[in-house]
C-alpha cells in the first residue's frame, strides 16, 4: 500500500532483485512491498537480508554474522541497528 492510501495502483515492472514494483496512479510514485519496512532501503538481496536476520535471532557475534552472510562489518552493524 502506498503512503498516500490510494487504491489506484497498477503493476510497474520489477526491481533489480526481481520483486514486483507498483505505481500509484494518483501521485505517480512507485513502491514495492518492502517500501517503508525495516530493511527496505537495503540494496542487498532478499536472501542475504533473511540470512542475516536468522543469525541475528541466534545472537551470533557481529563479525560472525558478517562473515557468514558475506557482507562487510559496517553493513552488518547497520543491519543490526535497523533490526533493533
Amino acid at each position: 500500500m502506498p503512503r498516500c492510501g490510494s487504491v489506484a495502483i497498477v503493476k510497474k515492472g520489477k526491481t533489480r532483485n526481481g520483486e514486483q514494483r507498483d505505481l500509484c496512479r494518483d501521485y505517480g510514485r512507485t513502491f514495492s512491498c518492502f517500501t517503508d519496512r525495516i530493511l527496505g532501503a537495503s540494496k542487498l538481496l532478499r536472501e542475504a537480508r533473511m540470512a542475516y536476520a536468522e543469525r541475528f535471532v541466534l545472537m551470533l557475534p557481529l563479525r560472525e554474522c558478517a562473515d557468514r552472510c558475506g557482507v562487510c562489518l559496517r553493513i552488518a552493524y547497520t543491519m543490526r541497528y535497523r533490526l533493533i
